[in-house]
């Protein structure tokens, strides 16, 4: 990571440099009048083209050569590594994630970082769950020259949706010739297999330079359960925080004939050999009282050793296949007039993968839905009635299974995402001033 690009040491060593020679004596008076005329620059954060490289605010500048370096495949996976980095969604969100892969400083949101290609805004993702962002994906790691980061709030600059900085990615232009790269990995377990393949193309000379890119990228998932340290809903604890709805189902009621709390579960397996420990319903200090008759029927008492293990159904790393297509293309009309013109064109797949539903209903819940006495699947000899009040609580208060049959729980996108810019920029003298301006259409 660098704080300055080499333009800008070049810039610095030039003003050192003249700075040097006039604390030496003139020896001729024609040489005191040598000057050197810098180019102007622009940097991000300032819309303003200068000749000193330096700005008010901290600037961070990544080469290319930093982000081949890290070995990543994905733009959005490089910069969540940097430490400037907040928490935000990428590939290893499972749970409410959309296989999109955000940025943000601060920890303040990625709605408030304005992600900007060559100086301009970039399209919004789509298929994920939040709007108004960037989604990295879309952005080819190929087509990277640098990266600038502006960490400062840049709101009075590019609006409010830069509250918390400004990151803008400057694409290749003076490649030339034909390229391709592979990538293959995995993980020392043997899974997690990731595959990245790219084809570049370009030409440059005086006035015109054009490039294009293809590539592709794969992940395969990895499950939670293949991992010790997230095989379990808390490390090292067993089943103690595990999901109180499992397979074979919970029942919690009142007996309407002796006010007992009753917390069963059905009997179909060696587990659940002891009643649960605790308070009874609605936080009341007594402890449940439980009818040992019942356990020798079709439920018995309910355990914490009868928890349900739902970390082994999702997915530690979700699945991911991103295919992308870009170009561009510069031409210099005059010395002050440039065209440019750039498109993209991504496909992102992508799932997510959770435990199967519980199935949920009684007072607890606000439902009203009662099982009748007769039927066949309660074997209590009453009605459990989540509107009918006995001993002072409602008699049929919560009843969860997990519904394992139906399968996990998926989430799947496929989503395309299509972008095109072209324009004009130039320079002009004017009433004794140098005028920058710029017109561009975006879809």
């Amino acid at each position: 990571m660098k704080v300055r690009d080499p333009i800008s040491c070049a810039v610095h060593a030039a003003l050192l440099s003249a700075a040097a020679t006039t604390a030496l004596p003139v020896a001729r008076g024609e040489e005191a009048t040598d000057s050197v005329q810098l180019d102007k620059i622009q940097v991000t954060g300032s819309h303003i083209r200068r000749s000193d490289l330096e700005t008010s605010q901290p600037l961070v500048v990544i080469e290319k050569a930093a982000i081949e370096r890290s070995g990543q495949t994905s733009i959005g996976d490089f910069l969540q590594d940097l430490t400037i980095a907040g928490t935000s969604e990428n590939s290893l969100f499972n749970f409410g994630g959309s296989g999109a892969s955000h940025i943000e400083l601060r920890n303040l949101g990625p709605e408030r970082v304005l992600v900007l290609v060559d100086g301009h805004r970039w399209v919004w993702g789509a298929g994920g769950v939040m709007s108004g962002v960037v989604d990295l994906n879309t952005i080819p790691i190929s087509v990277v020259e640098r990266i600038e980061i502006l960490k400062d709030g840049a709101s009075a600059v590019y609006g409010s949706d830069a509250i918390t900085g400004v990151i803008n990615i400057i694409t290749r232009r003076d490649f030339e010739g034909f390229g391709v790269g592979a990538q293959v990995g995995e993980y020392e377990q043997g899974d997690g297999r990731e595959e990245f393949y790219e084809l570049s193309v370009g030409t440059s000379s005086a006035k015109t330079s054009a490039f294009m890119n293809v590539s592709y990228r794969e992940q395969e998932p990895v499950f939670a359960g293949d991992r010790e340290i997230s095989a379990e809903p808390v490390f090292g604890t067993g089943v103690t925080f595990g999901s109180s709805w499992t397979p074979r189902g919970r029942f919690l009621f009142v007996d309407p004939n002796t006010g007992a709390f009753q917390s069963l579960t059905l009997v179909r397996g060696p587990n659940g050999t002891g009643p649960v420990t605790g308070p009874g319903p609605f936080g009341s200090s007594a402890p449940p009282v439980y009818d040992p008759s019942l356990a020798t029927g079709d439920f018995m008492p309910w355990s914490n050793d009868e928890r349900y293990n739902f970390q082994p159904e999702n997915y530690l790393q979700v699945p991911l296949e991103v295919t992308s297509a870009y170009g561009q293309f510069f031409h210099d009309i005059t010395d002050n007039l440039t065209f440019r013109a750039n498109f993209l064109y991504t496909n992102r797949k992508s799932e997510q993968a959770l435990a199967p539903q519980p199935l949920l209903f009684g007072a607890f819940l606000g439902s009203n839905i009662a099982i009748d006495e007769t039927n066949p699947f309660n074997p209590f000899g009453f009605t459990l009635d989540p509107t009918s009040e006995t001993f002072g609580t409602t008699n049929f208060l919560l009843m969860g299974r997990r519904m394992v049959e139906a399968g996990n729980r998926r989430w799947r996108q496929n989503v395309d995402t299509w972008y095109f810019g072209a324009g004009f920029e130039g320079v002009f003298e004017a009433a004794n001033r140098v005028w920058d301006w710029n017109a561009h259409y975006i879809f």
